[in-house]
Parts: structure tokens; sequence; C-alpha cells
């Protein structure tokens, strides 16, 4: 399904509940197979909001962009911001970028991608078992490294590291 035209901006503070509902609902679309259906059904939406409260209140809020239908409904969201970890590969993290999957194939996920990034270095973690997005980030220049991970609140899933 394609979604209506749409655009990126900046993601505003006041965005924070948008958001937070589109992670859970982007989670539950795109990780059943991945997750355990438990970890899916308990994803809290205030939790999110929270979470993204305080990062379009903190230092990571430059980096945060969402995606919009013509009618202004968010549909999806991305996130830069510095590395998590001491050795890095690349001084800008792609933290996260969600599509709900009404937008997905709508060229929206690509102009997040070049809101965050542009064409600058940079790297992600993605879960190794998430063939649309290892496809879409290798559109983009994206390669593994050969680093790895177990994430253990999220089901013991293997995320891969990918730079470029």
């Amino acid at each position: 399904m394609s979604v209506v035209p749409g655009s990126v901006r900046r993601a505003r503070p006041q965005d924070a509940a948008a958001i937070a509902g589109v992670h859970v609902r982007a989670w539950r679309e795109t990780y059943p197979g991945m997750l355990s259906d438990e970890l899916l059904a308990n994803l809290s939406v205030p939790a999110h909001e929270r979470m993204w409260t305080a990062i379009l209140g903190g230092a990571d809020a430059p980096g945060a962009f969402v995606a919009e239908r013509a009618d202004g409904t968010l549909v999806g969201f991305v996130l830069a911001c510095a590395p998590h970890e001491d050795d890095a590969p690349r001084d800008v993290e792609l933290g996260m970028l969600y599509l709900l999957d009404e937008a997905k194939g709508s060229g929206l996920a690509d102009l997040l991608l070049e809101a965050a990034l542009g064409d600058r270095p940079a790297f992600l973690w993605t879960a190794d078992l998430n063939r649309r997005a290892l496809a879409f980030y290798a559109r983009h220049g994206f390669r593994r490294d050969g680093a790895s991970k177990r994430i253990a609140r999220w089901d013991d899933i293997l995320d891969v590291r990918l730079v470029r």
C-alpha cells in the first residue's frame, strides 16, 4: 500500500506523543516473527512518550526528523545522534529509523535518511533478520563491518552493525 504524498520535517518537542505511537506501532508491524508476541504486546506508548520527550528536549534533538502524510499525520521518524559506544566506527550513529507499513515504499524513508545524515559517514545497528532494513541500508551505502551483538532485553535478537 502506498501512502498519500508526504514530507519530512524536523521533530519538535510537541511531537513526542505522536512519535511514541508510531514507534510502538512500527515495532508491532516490523518485528513479528523476530520478537516474541509477548514483548510486542507489552510495548508501552507512555514509556516511549517519556523517552521521546527526553530526546526532543535534549542534545539529540537536532538529529530527529518526522515523516508526515499530506494531512499532517505522522507515519515515521528518524534519529541520528552521537555514538552510544566508546569504540564507535563513525562520529554519527543512526539510532532509529521507522516507518509505518502504510508508508513503506513511498520514498519517505529515503527522505528521512537524507534529512538525518545527508551523505555523511555513519553507522547503525539493525536486526540481522530484518531483510527489508538490510536491503534499504545497502541501497544507501551501508555495509556490514563484522560487528554483532545479542540484545537480551529484546528476546536475545542478533543485531549487526552497518557502516558507510
